[in-house]
């Protein structure tokens, strides 16, 4: 790795200038595999990109820095920590990439903020573990290459997530995988290819609420414990054909902010039924097909504004004995009963 002192400016790690700090912190930039990192920054200065033309030398230098910053996709590079929990409120800022490395138990014991920044887990990633913890995702990226576990070994965990994305790449977002877990999606997005298991052990308890935002997934399922699901806003959109795409839950509730239910060109199965008491409307996007297998009971309306929604199996919309809501279908989309009776 080759190591490069930032300009002859530095003065005990900052960059200095007539008895200014410009820049604070800077230690080296780093190359490794193409990329540029610098480490820590706390503080710029936010009107370089007007002293281009300055007469000052050095702020035409500054300048010219930021300029390559941008061009070269250098990345703030933070802290990195092995194998643990961190026990102890921490944040994760704009300008900082925390790094969980190796294989274990990485993950949190208290309140963890993102704001902006770039969290990297390359192993497993585990939030409450024999203890409670707060995940918040308030922006910029969370990034989990193995398990995302919420509420490990009798803990109680959630992540509540603002903004930014949440990636589970290569496993399930387990929550509650042996404790009490919950994710709330409140804005940004979730994008979890390989499903998320809402409860885990038996007597664990695993939730989902979906706000705001988008949820990108693959199916929405339960293991050995209680697993619910709130749908109150926000999209849910599939990664894939999948006849289960929400299947086997203790409830599947619609809000009064209703769902937004989208095939992304993938041929869906709905076996769980979904209910709801208020007007909440489902509505159901995509170009391909979405099937409802079970008799699904919410009470609000019901839009199906492109490609097919299917009533299969025992698939219908009736809440004892009426018709629930009112169904309407867009121009170039069709509600299809694929029924015997």
């Amino acid at each position: 790795m080759q190591r490069v002192k930032l300009c002859k400016y530095l003065k005990n790690n900052n960059l200095y200038k007539n008895n200014l700090y410009y820049i604070s912190n800077i230690y080296t930039i780093e190359k490794s595999n193409d990329h540029f990192y610098i480490n820590t920054i706390k503080v710029l200065m936010t009107k370089w990109f007007v002293v281009l033309n300055s007469s000052s030398s050095f702020l035409r230098r500054l300048a010219a820095f930021f300029l390559l910053f941008s061009l070269f996709e250098f990345t703030a590079k933070g802290q990195n920590f092995s194998a643990q929990i961190i026990n102890y409120d921490f944040t994760t800022p704009s300008w900082e990439t925390t790094r969980f490395l190796n294989n274990g138990t990485s993950g949190v014991n208290a309140a963890f903020f993102n704001n902006y920044g770039t969290v990297q887990a390359d192993s497993n990633f585990q939030v409450g573990t024999y203890n409670w913890a707060v995940f918040n995702q308030n922006a910029g990226t969370f990034s989990v290459n193995d398990y995302l576990s919420i509420a490990r070994h009798g803990g109680s965990g959630t992540i509540q997530v603002y903004g930014g994305w949440v990636n589970a790449w290569n496993r399930p977002i387990i929550v509650g995988e042996s404790g009490n877990g919950s994710i709330g999606i409140n804005g940004g997005g979730v994008y979890a290819p390989n499903g998320i298991a809402l409860s885990g052990n038996g007597g664990s308890v695993g939730s989902l609420d979906l706000n705001s935002g988008i949820l990108v997934t693959s199916q929405i399922f339960k293991w050995g414990g209680t697993g619910n699901l709130t749908l109150n806003g926000g999209t849910l959109k599939a990664t894939r054909n999948e006849w289960n795409f929400i299947s086997g839950l203790n409830s599947a509730n619609i809000g009064g902010n209703g769902a937004e239910i989208h095939n992304d060109g993938k041929d869906i199965g709905i076996n769980q039924t979904l209910t709801g008491s208020g007007s909440g409307s489902v509505k159901f996007d995509g170009s391909n097909k979405t099937s409802l297998r079970q008799n699904n009971t919410y009470t609000g309306d019901t839009l199906v504004r492109g490609g097919v929604l299917q009533f299969y199996e025992n698939g219908s919309l009736y809440n004892n004995g009426t018709a629930a809501g009112n169904i309407y279908v867009n121009s170039g989309a069709t509600l299809y009963f694929n029924r015997d009776n």
